[in-house]
């Protein structure tokens, strides 16, 4: 069974997909239940195949297998992880970690993502908030130690479960004063911490080279570091409905792919090579920019693509969303939670199913000869450029009003 023909593997990672959701808005019981009935099932048609070799009863059986991981997946993550670390709210305690971002630096306070190795000298490694009520000198990469009282999402600002939980933090911790706070001399030698602290670093040098507004914005565009954008650079991206043009996605991966590929078919490369520095670059570019969705779901298509070219297999879009969308969840079942994630697959779904219908119609037109070539191709490649955006656009207005309460009538021109 081919994974493209037929696509097998595009219906089995949109089961996984349906069940991860399904299982995050059950309770506890309910989301056990399902597992255990996904396993049960997936056994009865894995036998049947044995029995009969007939490829649909493989199919519903590898279906199933996977629904059972999507649902155990989330039950340990939301049910068994989640709650053992909310243990601890309430109770001071003994920390160690990483500075991996500084979330808000004020000159009265600080508030810190940090990633956790150890809580009262029990070994972890989990992400959480580290609130500072005072201005701290710590710095992306600092390893530190602090006694600080766990507290809990729900704040007097509303309830920050959702928000924490999308980005993989899992406690909250307030250390109230900085002799309760002591940066180690030791570092972090990690590899997320060391691309980290490259992402700092060039962005501090386009800062540097190109000015404090003119580097943010190229900060923004080509690392994803937007703590230095302005405040009415980005308000004017959101009214003119481009705010996705700041998240790093599949125009700035195939740009960056396409740059380099050229290249390197400029020095002769032979096609083996160049595809294995290509899939190279893209899996470096995800790490320095921070493993954001869109630049993940990119970045898993192009992998998707490149294994197609290795098993002489033609390309299919919607297998390399759907398994894009999966491999994303079954890494981290908090990724449901990123309405960032789900914008970004809605946008590149609606351009997967609506672009060849495009593509029929210009074919339509071009064994017409209507006009001469070269103009002909001009204004098809003008045409789809709209039509690619307008498309995206589209189907994301259903969740800009759903989700933020507004739409921007501008975006669509835009």
């Amino acid at each position: 069974m081919h994974v493209f023909h037929n696509r097998p593997l595009c219906v089995c990672c949109c089961a996984f997909v349906c069940c991860a959701g399904v299982a995050f808005y059950l309770s506890f019981t309910w989301a056990l239940i399902l597992a255990i009935a996904a396993m049960l099932l997936a056994f009865v048609f894995l036998f049947l195949y044995l029995k009969k070799r007939t490829k649909s009863f493989f199919l519903l059986s590898l279906c199933l297998f996977l629904a059972f991981s999507a649902a155990i997946s989330s039950f340990l993550f939301f049910h068994v992880k989640f709650p053992k670390y909310q243990a601890y709210v309430g109770k001071e305690c003994y920390v160690e970690g990483t500075v991996i971002k500084n979330l808000r630096p004020l000159p009265y306070e600080s508030t810190f993502q940090v990633e956790l190795s150890s809580i009262n000298g029990t070994p972890c490694k989990i992400d959480a908030k580290l609130d500072c009520q005072y201005a701290s000198a710590m710095q992306v990469g600092d390893r530190f130690s602090a006694t600080a009282t766990a507290r809990s999402f729900q704040t007097k600002n509303g309830d920050e479960t959702a928000s924490a939980l999308k980005e993989g933090m899992l406690l909250a911790f307030v250390c109230s004063s900085h002799e309760d706070c002591e940066i180690l001399e030791e570092t972090s030698n990690s590899a997320r911490i060391f691309f980290i602290q490259w992402n700092e670093r060039l962005s501090y040098r386009l800062n540097s080279v190109l000015g404090k507004a003119t580097g943010a914005l190229a900060s923004a565009l080509l690392l994803g570091n937007r703590e230095a954008l302005d405040t009415d650079v980005t308000l004017a991206f959101e009214r003119c409905g481009v705010t996705h043009l700041l998240a790093l996605s599949g125009l700035h991966i195939s740009i960056l792919i396409g740059a380099f590929d050229l290249f390197l078919r400029k020095l002769l490369c032979p096609r083996a090579p160049r595809t294995a520095a290509l899939v190279l670059l893209s899996l470096v570019y995800l790490m320095l920019t921070g493993c954001a969705p869109s630049t993940c779901r990119a970045v898993l298509m192009f992998l998707i693509l490149s294994l197609g070219f290795c098993w002489k297999a033609e390309y299919d879009s919607v297998t390399a969303l759907f398994f894009a969308l999966a491999l994303m969840i079954f890494l981290g079942p908090n990724a449901i939670l990123d309405i960032g994630m789900w914008m970004s697959f809605v946008a590149a779904g609606s351009i997967v199913i609506f672009w060849p219908l495009f593509q029929k119609k210009t074919t339509e037109l071009s064994r017409k000869k209507l006009l001469p070539k070269r103009c002909f191709q001009l204004l098809s490649s003008l045409t789809g450029a709209f039509f690619v955006g307008l498309i995206a656009n589209l189907g994301l207005m259903l969740i800009q009003v759903l989700v933020f309460g507004r739409l921007s009538l501008m975006s669509i021109p835009v």
